[in-house]
């Protein structure tokens, strides 16, 4: 296998492919993340350890703001924060065949009402 190994996270929501996502303010949603390598070809499911938070960027680094809860790759997303731009941050991290830590974000848009 070639180094360094290619992955990626990928954020799905009722069975597509997201990059961002707006939520009313209280609502929650239920993010999967499907964790990929490639072996040079194709992209296989690939496992790791998952930790997901929702950050606030301030224009030069980012800032956790809430831990989200994870079961079976699922994160739990509770939009109860002020409205505004946030993003859904999830770090995996992967063991084979080499050890590496793969962030990806989510951006996350927080309204009143959607209408």
């Amino acid at each position: 296998m070639d180094y360094p190994v290619k992955t990626r996270v990928r954020f799905v929501l009722n069975g597509e492919s997201v990059d961002s996502i707006v939520l009313e303010r209280g609502q929650t949603a239920f993010i999967d993340l499907l964790i990929e390598s490639c072996d040079g070809e194709e992209w296989a499911q690939a496992h790791g350890t998952i930790s997901a938070s929702i950050v606030y960027f301030d224009g030069k680094s980012f800032e956790e703001i809430a831990v989200c809860p994870i079961e079976n790759d699922r994160v739990a997303l509770e939009a109860d924060l002020p409205v505004g731009t946030y993003y859904l941050q999830a770090t995996v991290a992967l063991s084979s065949p080499v050890v590496l830590q793969r962030v990806q974000r989510l951006k996350l848009k927080i309204v009143v009402d959607r209408e």
